[in-house]
C-alpha cells in the first residue's frame, strides 16, 4: 500500500518541459500546448495532464482553456532551463570549474601553477554540497558574481 507512485517526471512531464523551453528559447511567445504534446508524441489528454502537472509545480505559465484546444504556454520558469539541461547544474557548472583549474594548471607559468593548485585544494576541502549550492545559486543570479 506504500508503494510509490508511478513515474510520470520522465515519461511524461520532461519531454513536454523540454520542448517547452526550446521554443519558448527559440523566440516564439507562446506556444500552442497541443503542438507541444503532438511534437513529442503525446495524445492530448496526456499533454494536458504533464501542463497541469508542470503548472502546479510553476515550471510553465500557461493561458487560455484546455477544453477548447487554445491553451499555449506562454513562459517558462528559470528553473525549467536547470532540469532540461539548457543551463548547468550547480554540479555541471563545479565540474566545469574544476575542469577548467586543471586545464589551467597544466598550461602555467610555474609561479602560477602553485595558486592554482592551491585553488583546486581549497575547493576539494569545502564541502562537495555547499559549493554545488553555491554554484546554483549563482547560475540563479540569486548570489551576484
Amino acid at each position: 500500500m506504500n508503494e510509490p507512485l508511478e513515474d510520470v517526471w520522465y515519461a511524461r512531464d520532461l519531454p513536454v518541459l523540454r520542448e517547452s523551453v526550446r521554443l519558448i528559447d527559440s523566440g516564439t511567445d507562446r506556444v500552442l500546448c497541443d503542438e507541444v504534446g503532438r511534437a513529442v508524441g503525446f495524445d492530448e489528454i496526456t499533454t494536458q495532464l504533464a501542463f497541469s502537472a508542470l503548472r502546479r509545480r510553476g515550471l510553465v505559465k500557461t493561458l487560455g482553456a484546455a477544453q477548447k484546444d487554445h491553451l499555449f504556454v506562454m513562459d517558462v520558469a528559470g528553473e525549467a532551463y536547470v532540469l532540461t539541461g539548457a543551463h548547468p547544474s550547480g554540479e555541471t557548472a563545479l565540474r566545469e570549474l574544476l575542469r577548467e583549474l586543471a586545464d589551467a594548471e597544466r598550461d602555467a607559468a610555474p609561479e602560477e601553477k602553485g595558486k592554482l593548485a592551491r585553488a583546486r585544494a581549497a575547493l576539494a576541502d569545502i564541502s562537495y554540497g555547499v559549493i554545488v549550492d553555491v554554484m546554483a545559486g549563482v547560475i540563479r543570479g540569486q548570489i551576484p558574481m
